[in-house]
């Protein structure tokens, strides 16, 4: 099963560090580290999640 792990650069929870480990462990496991991002970044960066999220979605799909 795909997996995406998503966070923001400036996340001080939810760190880069942790995506990137997450997504290594998973068998199809994917790491976006959105710049500038921080804990509300659906809401900051709205469009560049949702364009992740379609891109991703897109992969999985076909």
């Amino acid at each position: 099963m795909p997996a995406l792990f998503m966070t923001g650069e400036k996340e001080p929870n939810s760190t880069g560090d942790m995506s990137r480990e997450m997504a290594r462990l998973a068998p199809q496991g994917e790491v976006q580290i959105l710049a500038g991002a921080a804990h509300m970044m659906p809401m900051t960066h709205a469009g560049e999640v949702n364009g992740i999220l379609a891109q991703f979605f897109r992969r999985c799909a076909a």
